[in-house]
């Protein structure tokens, strides 16, 4: 499974398909493996009061998905592509532990 992080709810357009703001001003939407997800949230994210995940079942996506290092030393999975709403599995908020952290957890 792949996963992108949201700050509000999905809104798909008539063709039932999701275009994050980066797919315009980057080329590609950022997703992450499950061991990144909260990484990503507190690194980025952290001040955001709520935040979603989208889990992603890349075999029903249509663009291609590459693993790419951004320069950190670590690879992420890219997406040239919007994200079509067949090929999301589900959609569940994040929660903190007791410090403030995001955690993920996606058997929960």
């Amino acid at each position: 499974m792949l996963y992108h992080l949201l700050t509000q709810a999905l809104e798909w357009d008539a063709s039932g398909e999701f275009r994050p703001p980066t797919l315009q001003t980057e080329g590609f939407v950022h997703l992450s493996f499950a061991h990144q997800v909260a990484w990503v949230a507190n690194q980025f994210l952290n001040s955001v009061p709520q935040l979603w995940v989208a889990e992603i079942e890349p075999s029903r996506l249509a663009g291609e998905v590459r693993v790419e290092d951004p320069g950190i030393g670590e690879a992420f999975p890219h997406l040239y592509g919007p994200i079509q709403q067949q090929a999301v599995r589900r959609i569940f908020s994040l929660s903190r532990s007791g410090s403030g952290d995001w955690v993920f957890d996606p058997s929960a």
